[in-house]
């Protein structure tokens, strides 16, 4: 009887795990919409200055300290790059865009003043994001942190 007492717990027990693990909520992959939503400021930035098609180290500078520049990406699918220059006087611009992801790599800003631009998105993680594009002077990248 007590064999057949600590079976029955036993399947008991069984059944209950496997119906509270089969009611966790599943989370929807990470795409590159989702993972660019948030606000990216601005910490460096390169240019192929030796026109060699990549950025070398040497060409990577840091971001000047007056200058804080922001992207900021909303889920749906608007945004606006912010510069701030803090200097003996202040100045603010806000362009607004909306953005489209496409490929698996890419994004596209087309801005309220009818200028667009695309980035290649060289990394993404949930702090750092590293846009590349083509400029008519050259390649430019653009490093930014969460």
């Amino acid at each position: 009887m007590k064999r057949y007492i600590a079976i029955l717990s036993t399947l008991f027990f069984v059944s209950l795990f496997v119906g509270v693990a089969s009611c966790t909520k599943k989370q929807p992959p990470e795409t590159l919409f989702s993972r660019l939503q948030g606000q990216w400021k601005k910490t460096q930035y390169a240019t192929d200055d030796n026109n060699n098609g990549r950025i070398d180290a040497q060409e990577i500078h840091p971001q000047s300290s007056v200058i804080i520049d922001e992207l900021v990406f909303n889920g749906d699918s608007t945004g606006y790059e912010k510069t701030v220059i803090n200097n003996n006087q202040s100045s603010e611009s806000v362009l607004n865009f909306k953005w489209y992801p496409f490929d698996a790599d890419s994004v596209a800003l087309v801005y309220t003043a009818h200028f667009s631009i695309t980035y290649y998105v060289a990394d993404i993680s949930s702090v750092n994001l590293n846009l590349y594009t083509n400029t008519s002077t050259g390649l430019a990248a653009y490093f930014y942190n969460k």
